[in-house]
């Protein structure tokens, strides 16, 4: 029997895919529970276009964030932190804090990927990650505040 899975069923499939499984198993188990619907032409062609819209969407996400990673090349962030005489700091730059200069670029969902934080004057290239294969390198200018 074809049916909709209307939540995600272990061994089955995710929410919203058309799957064929037993006539027993989908009358006794999955439709009490109310997790799948029987494919009717109607279901199944609105499936498919919910399914085309989503597609489309994270295609369209993902160019946006094509977009913004080669725009983030040209970016450099500044920040200004105390330091010592021989140019030590007496703080760090983390990840958290790329991330919120980021967001003033409307780059809020990167993650910027950082072995350790910055602990030193001088320029540095952070990588930020966007997800779905999209990483960005963004320049990092620390320098001592006056």
């Amino acid at each position: 029997m074809k049916v909709v899975l209307l939540r995600d069923v272990k061994n089955v499939g995710r929410k919203g895919e058309i799957r064929e499984v037993n006539d027993g198993y989908a009358r006794n188990s999955l439709i009490p529970k109310g997790l799948v619907q029987i494919a009717t032409s109607g279901t199944v062609s609105t499936i498919q276009k919910i399914n085309a819209e989503k597609s489309a969407a994270q295609e369209a996400r993902i160019a946006h964030l094509k977009k913004l990673a080669k725009s983030l090349g040209e970016v450099k962030l500044k920040f200004a932190l105390r330091a010592g005489e021989k140019g030590e700091l007496f703080g760090s730059v983390t990840a958290k804090d790329i991330e919120k200069e980021l967001a003033r670029y409307e780059a809020g969902e990167g993650r910027a990927v950082l072995e350790t934080n910055i602990k030193t004057l001088g320029v540095s290239r952070v990588s930020v990650d966007f997800g779905d294969g999209i990483v960005a390198s963004v320049t990092v200018e620390v320098k001592e505040e006056k």
